[in-house]
């Protein structure tokens, strides 16, 4: 009955909060549109980061993707390691 109630919890928000997916889709939002306000506000006063191209912007995401999928797969490798050592996890 215990393992249940955790598992719920989990799954299950704070009263007046959003999970974390849609958070991190309001932020997506939030940050777009100001990138939006800026460039119709600024117009050609940014012209030092012509540099950043589509092809830039595109590396750096799959690059920090990259990233984050190996440190996810080394604290797993981790993870799996300490469980299969500990005896009491058994």
């Amino acid at each position: 009955m215990e393992a249940i109630l955790i598992t719920v919890s989990r799954t299950r928000p704070s009263r007046h909060t959003g999970c974390q997916r849609c958070r991190i889709i309001r932020l997506f939002i939030m940050v777009v549109a100001m990138l939006v306000l800026i460039g119709l506000i600024a117009g050609d006063k940014f012209q030092f980061l012509n540099f950043l191209t589509a092809e830039y912007i595109a590396a750096a995401i799959w690059i920090v993707g990259g990233l984050g999928f190996l440190v996810k797969l080394l604290f797993w490798w981790i993870q799996k390691r300490r469980a299969v050592n500990d005896p009491e996890q058994a």
